[in-house]
């Protein structure tokens, strides 16, 4: 059974938590494949993995898709990346870090 946290300690509000890069790998891989199922049917021309937890299924959706890549996005912007390729983000999980941008590699 996955824990349930209350978001901001609001009693209304909560998330089931899977940390999915803890989980096994034969979990992961059966997410995974479960994942590309649900998704076959809008016939995605591309899956982007968002940090830290998206990048642990990307892969897996993507060649469950029949994909040879993904997208993998970053919170850590390198010397060649371009600031018009990120945007603002915050996580539900993690509210009191504010606002942090996220990157595509232009390559």
């Amino acid at each position: 059974m996955l824990p349930i946290r209350p978001l901001n300690n609001e009693n209304n509000n909560a998330v089931a938590s899977l940390l999915i890069n803890q989980a096994s790998l034969s979990v992961a891989a059966e997410l995974g494949a479960f994942l590309s199922e649900k998704v076959r049917h809008w016939q995605p021309e591309v899956i982007v993995g968002l940090p830290t937890l998206g990048l642990s299924l990307a892969p897996t959706v993507s060649q469950g898709l029949g994909h040879s890549r993904y997208v993998p996005l970053g919170y850590s912007k390198k010397f060649w990346y371009e600031e018009q390729l990120s945007t603002p983000v915050s996580s539900i999980t993690s509210p009191g870090l504010g606002i942090k941008r996220i990157y595509v590699d232009p390559h």
